[in-house]
């Protein structure tokens, strides 16, 4: 059985989390969707300020992202099988959309008894779904619950293999049908712009564009900047060079053009087709080296990038398919490997320069007792709301970067177990968009690392013959 629960912040939603959950009988078999829809913030509430409004949407969707990886966690301690999915939209509509989607039988969710001109205004969720989701809907009241059962027809699809799945699904799709717009720089573009390009899109790399030759240069990433500061920082050897540094505004200087490594293909721009499948899109990463691609529709005009986590996004919904959804990150040894890591009073500038030597996206960080408590990436980097504290960030001890990430509601680290398994892994590889997660054994010890590499090879690995 599948079943849904509606989640949000509130004491009622935590109620409902447990009529679900007691609705589970089967842990073989059942299966618990978690959803929760966060409504962005619209341009008159953010006094007309576009950038107050990506400010404001992407603290509303960190909160969200938090959600639920709490209430993940709380499956994951009782071993219940779960997917978690975020959207944005409105609620009623994406969760009805949701349930015909993952075929779900049952959904549950919470009423907050509003009032009738409330009602008259926002609409019910739980209203609309009676009416329009298409399996048996639970309400939940504090303290009872009512059970209404939809009439609506459901169809099912047939099952497909993960092979299959890879070798048919196009770049299209993958996509989806709300991919953001295709982002791009000039090469005459200098540093300061392009933090800012990435910073305020959420990405780690953008395409740079020669618009004099009409041609891609490459990808510049989050990586080419740190390596930039490392090489000038190292003439500051005290606070007052420091300043005298912080003075010339050095990425203003320093241009797209002269940013970007080309000898890497991870930095190579190569534009691939809207129909190109999954299948071949694997084997260029795998197999090249590759980590991102330019998409072309069908005229050849660019409308999006897709990027490793963008196909993890895309298949969390789906990892059921796949053979080895439900082995254990023990059984496949997984990740199991030498973590890198810096103890948190190093500064950021040893954890940078770490991560660029070793050609590694993060580190983790280690109290005294040699204990996991986060971990840096340049990521890390887009933290900063200055040039200035950009460059002053690298003399921070990483104790006090993870602070920070803190309060920009970064969760950091992120960890499975054993245990886990691999479906849960690209679930959460999905929900929090992070790079690495870290495993950990009941004692809390650090056994390893699994990273978005890592999950490239084992997708791909259904197509290695045996």
């Amino acid at each position: 059985m599948k079943y849904m629960v509606g989640v949000d912040s509130s004491e009622l939603s935590l109620e409902v989390f447990e009529v679900a959950c007691s609705l589970l009988k089967n842990p073989e078999v059942d299966v618990l969707h978690i959803v929760h829809v966060w409504t962005p913030a619209l341009a008159y509430t953010a006094t007309y300020d576009y950038g107050s409004m990506v400010v404001t949407n992407r603290a509303i969707e960190h909160e969200a992202r938090n959600l639920l990886i709490y209430y993940g966690q709380k499956c994951a301690q009782r071993k219940i099988r779960h997917k978690c999915l975020l959207v944005s939209g409105d609620p009623g509509t994406e969760i009805s959309s949701l349930v015909k989607k993952h075929h779900i039988d049952t959904l549950v969710l919470g009423n907050r008894k509003m009032g009738a001109i409330e009602k008259f205004f926002l609409g019910s969720v739980s209203e609309y779904c009676l009416k329009h989701a298409e399996c048996s809907v639970m309400i939940h009241k504090k303290g009872s619950h009512v059970c209404f059962t939809s009439n609506s027809p459901r169809t099912g699809s047939p099952r497909v293999t993960g092979k299959e799945l890879l070798s048919c699904v196009t770049l299209h799709e993958c996509l989806g049908p709300r991919h953001k717009p295709f982002i791009y720089v000039e090469s005459n573009w200098n540093a300061s712009q392009i933090l800012k390009t990435l910073t305020d899109h959420s990405i780690t790399a953008v395409p740079v564009r020669d618009a004099l030759h009409d041609r891609w240069l490459g990808f510049v990433e989050m990586t080419d900047i740190a390596d930039y500061i490392l090489r000038i920082i190292k003439e500051a050897k005290t606070d007052e060079d420091l300043g005298q540094l912080l003075a010339r505004k050095p990425l203003l200087g320093i241009h797209a053009a002269q940013l970007f490594k080309r000898e890497s293909p991870a930095k190579t721009f190569k534009a691939l087709s809207s129909e190109d499948v999954l299948k071949d899109t694997l084997e260029l990463i795998v197999e090249k080296g590759f980590e991102r691609f330019g998409v072309q529709d069908l005229t050849g005009k660019l409308i999006g990038v897709v990027s490793q986590t963008k196909i993890i996004s895309f298949l969390s919904e789906r990892a059921d398919v796949f053979e080895f959804s439900r082995k254990t990150v023990s059984e496949l040894q997984l990740g199991y490997r030498e973590v890198i890591s810096v103890n948190q009073h190093e500064l950021l500038k040893a954890a940078i320069e770490i991560i660029l030597q070793m050609n590694i996206h993060g580190v983790g960080v280690v109290d005294d007792q040699g204990k996991l408590v986060g971990n840096l990436s340049v990521s890390d980097l887009k933290i900063a709301t200055s040039d200035e504290q950009l460059l002053q960030m690298f003399y921070l001890p990483t104790k006090q970067i993870l602070a920070q990430q803190k309060q920009a509601l970064i969760p950091s680290p992120i960890c499975v177990q054993p245990g886990t398994t691999v479906e849960e892994v690209i679930e959460k590889f999905a929900i929090t968009r992070v790079h690495r997660l870290y495993v950990l054994d009941e004692k809390e010890e650090l056994l390893g690392v699994i990273t978005m590499s890592d999950l490239m090879s084992l997708l791909f690995s259904v197509f290695i013959s045996k």
